[in-house]
């Protein structure tokens, strides 16, 4: 049985090596009229020579000719390439030592002996195998380079991002800096388009109308995700480089996703608790959740409806501190009915709840109040503790009464065999949210327990 298997063993190392050499005829070029077997031929001679002039223990097992000439890949004046496959106690870098100690020139190149010695690095075809891998990697690599090399990659300015035909476009742009001025001009004078800093790559040799167009920067945003999508750029080491050029151009801009070797953590964003006045208050912190939000939730509409963040968290915060929020609740509350994502349901929850317990504030007097039925020009009036703790227990009443009538609501939903109601748990949150900043805590512990099982049972 043991015989069998070596038997097989050997047969399967014969035909690797032959299938290697049959493919080396194939691709090589001759060298000085001399093909790949006379060439071998000519190697084992000269070693079979020295060897002997050396008295070493060496036998000649096979040789066979490698490296780029076997795949007809070398560059002009490459090296010549050959494996010795040997057997013998002589180790691999003294017999290599000897072979080089002086050049060997064959058909004008010099040859490149690599001795492989039988005991310590096994078949022949093992070795092979490994060789075959590495230049096919090497020809792959090859390929991509000479594609690289054929492509004219530049840069392209669109007035309007969406539809290039509807305004100015500028392609063929050498230079990142001539794209950034040509943006940047656009970008002033026509507030109604958003437009674009894209690429382009040409292939040579092929019409225009084959080229690949990408815009990168769509008004403030970076969407390098998108990329993935465009194997000729993402594939391409010089395109995203010019992408890179591009994030690296427009600091200020919204980011989002990440290039190999540039993640979103790489780029500094701005520090959005740093920026002017627009986070003072509560109602400006608000509006900056808001914003994100309506980002992360619908990055296309954001991008296509949004020009400039910082003005559209300044609105928004104007709105909220006016008492103009029914906008952003209502659209909170669509997200909240149609999204199928728990994390944007939640998070729109969140928001709803915030909006909700937010009270509008008029004035610099009703932001520093203490008791906001005194607004009568003088700051810090306070509250009698008898009329206080009327009050708090008179909201504490109408919150409980609050959450019974949700509660009897979402009962007499699941009676008629309805979908409980998100909105109704929204109320309900918001009623013990209250409830929990106007009672002492050992009633606050109660009342989230009791709060807690019956959203479970809704």
């Amino acid at each position: 049985m043991a015989k069998d298997e070596t038997k097989d063993e050997s047969l399967n190392d014969a035909a690797v090596i032959s299938a290697f050499k049959d493919k080396t005829k194939e691709k090589f070029h001759e060298l000085d009229g001399m093909d790949p077997e006379t060439i071998e031929a000519n190697v084992k001679t000269i070693v079979q020579g020295i060897v002997n002039d050396y008295g070493m223990d060496v036998t000649i097992e096979d040789v066979v000719v490698s490296g780029s000439r076997c795949r007809g890949m070398e560059e002009k004046g490459a090296d010549l390439d050959v494996v010795l496959y040997y057997s013998g106690s002589v180790r691999e870098d003294d017999l290599f030592n000897t072979l080089h100690q002086s050049d060997i020139i064959m058909g004008g190149v010099k040859l490149d002996i690599n001795t492989i010695s039988q005991e310590q690095h096994g078949s022949l075809s093992e070795y092979l195998t490994g060789v075959e891998a590495y230049l096919a990697e090497k020809q792959a690599q090859m390929m991509q380079e000479a594609q690289q090399h054929n492509t004219e990659i530049t840069y392209t300015v669109a007035e309007c991002g969406e539809f290039h035909s509807m305004g100015a476009y500028h392609e063929g742009i050498a230079t990142i800096e001539e794209a950034k001025a040509l943006f940047e001009s656009i970008h002033e004078n026509h507030s109604n388009m958003i437009p674009a800093v894209g690429i382009n790559i040409h292939e040579a040799g092929t019409p225009e109308i084959d080229d690949v167009q990408m815009d990168v920067l769509y008004g403030n945003r970076i969407d390098l995700d998108d990329l993935r999508y465009v194997p000729q750029i993402w594939n391409n080491q010089e395109g995203l480089s010019k992408v890179g050029q591009i994030i690296d151009a427009f600091p200020d801009v919204k980011v989002v996703g990440e290039l190999p070797g540039l993640t979103v953590q790489d780029k500094v964003q701005p520090d959005m608790d740093a920026v002017k006045p627009v986070y003072v208050d509560e109602a400006a912190k608000l509006a900056a959740e808001i914003d994100r939000f309506s980002s992360d939730f619908d990055p296309y509409e954001y991008k296509d409806t949004v020009d400039n963040w910082e003005l559209q968290v300044q609105n928004i915060a104007d709105d909220i501190r006016n008492g103009n929020s029914a906008d952003y609740k209502k659209y909170l509350g669509t997200v909240i009915e149609e999204s199928d994502n728990i994390e944007d349901v939640r998070k729109a929850a969140e928001l709803l709840v915030k909006l909700a317990e937010y009270k509008p504030l008029a004035k610099v007097e009703e932001l520093e109040e203490v008791n906001l039925n005194q607004i009568d020009n003088v700051l810090s009036n306070t509250v009698p503790k008898s009329e206080e703790k009327r009050e708090a227990r008179q909201a504490e009443q109408e919150r409980l009464e609050e959450l019974q009538r949700i509660e009897e609501e979402e009962r007499k939903r699941r009676a008629r065999g309805e979908r409980p109601s998100l909105r109704a748990r929204l109320a309900a949150k918001k009623a013990i949210v209250a409830a929990n900043s106007a009672v002492p805590q050992r009633s606050k512990q109660r009342e989230a327990q009791e709060a807690v099982a019956s959203q479970r049972d809704i």
